[in-house]
């Protein structure tokens, strides 16, 4: 597949805010396009013994056409692939959070 910003030249803005999210709670494919809806989780006061308990809030709702969503999966996937020849994730069991942030361009 061709890299669909192969063409383009990135220039940043320091003005966008960063969304945080735990989780994707919600993803759509409606012929055209990806919709996502990313959460976070935000605990209720505990009451032992009870298990804690909480609620999911949306954080961000993100629409992306296929050919980005596409080059969204390769880059996660070699992103996982560098995860694991570098010990940090193994298959089939769960991660381990990372000391240094890992970068992949």
């Amino acid at each position: 597949m061709a890299d669909p910003k192969s063409n383009y030249e990135f220039i940043d803005d320091s003005g966008i805010a960063e969304t945080y999210a735990d989780s994707i709670q919600n993803l759509v494919f409606d012929g055209a396009t990806f919709r996502f809806t990313f959460v976070v989780n935000r605990l209720d006061p505990p009451q032992p013994p009870e298990p804690p308990k909480g609620k999911q809030h949306p954080s961000c709702r993100l629409v992306m056409p296929l050919i980005g969503a596409l080059t969204l999966y390769q880059n996660l996937q070699n992103m996982v692939d560098a995860l694991e020849k570098q010990g940090i994730i193994k298959k089939g069991q769960p991660p381990q959070t990372p000391t240094q942030p890992i970068t992949l361009q």
